[in-house]
């Protein structure tokens, strides 16, 4: 048991080797192991999954959604080469870089469409029903410090600790609900209206890798693609990308 036990770790660490060496030659070829929070699994991550597939069909992915707790678990224990996730604490073992800084925006049922300003205040959210984002994860607090920034601290008839369970409760008319931008994004015009907020506590999306390895043609690749995919999605938003009030 004790051998088995090393050898697992051992091939394990043959094939890190073994992808490590083919993603260093070229980005055509290789496989890149991504894990990053549902709500960056949207339509960021396949968007800059698909930028790099029509330059290179010949590079592999592998992408899975994980919870805030288990993103850094996930690149220390080598399960994945690239975490995303949104104000990922610092770690001495893992290098992370800022993709970008968000801000929050405003989603109703589109029955309300009409009678909403450009861009909301925050107050009106004590006004209506209201579904919350749980504070446990570095998104949902600053969801909830955002909320507080404008004295308004709705009672939420439903609290939910992923965006997207908020998008489609606010799709199904239940209430309204503060969300990042790339759910915002992902949203159906036809069932849900988006507004940018007044006043929003920014937050940033980092990228994290083992800080001890070689950064791939592969790697630069995929980040390219993500910062372009993330400017396109915010710039679709209404009010475009805008400066977040503190």
């Amino acid at each position: 048991e004790i051998l088995h036990s090393e050898s697992e770790r051992l091939l394990g660490g043959l094939e890190s080797f073994r992808r490590l060496a083919r993603n260093l030659g070229a980005a055509r070829s290789g496989q890149l192991r991504i894990a990053a929070a549902p709500a960056l699994c949207i339509q960021l991550v396949p968007d800059a999954v698909a930028r790099v597939l029509q330059r290179h069909p010949q590079v592999r992915f592998e992408v899975e959604t994980r919870q805030y707790g288990d993103l850094l678990r996930a690149v220390l224990a080598q399960e994945v080469d690239i975490a995303l996730g949104f104000d990922v604490p610092p770690h001495p073992a893992l290098e992370s870089s800022v993709l970008a800084e968000g801000r929050f925006h405003a989603i109703f049922p589109i029955a309300q469409a009409r009678a909403l300003p450009g861009v909301v205040r925050l107050q009106r959210f004590a006004r209506q029903p209201f579904i919350g984002l749980h504070s446990a994860d570095p998104l949902g607090a600053a969801s909830s410090a955002t909320l507080a920034l404008g004295g308004a601290r709705p009672d939420p008839i439903v609290e939910v600790k992923t965006n997207q369970v908020a998008l489609a409760l606010v799709a199904r008319g239940v209430g309204a609900a503060i969300v990042d931008q790339y759910t915002a994004a992902a949203a159906d015009f036809t069932a849900v209206a988006v507004r940018p907020l007044a006043q929003s506590v920014p937050y940033k999306i980092h990228m994290v890798r083992p800080r001890f390895g070689a950064l791939s043609v592969l790697h630069r690749d995929f980040a390219t693609a993500l910062a372009r995919s993330e400017k396109a999605i915010a710039a679709r938003l209404p009010g475009g990308r805008g400066p977040a009030i503190t």
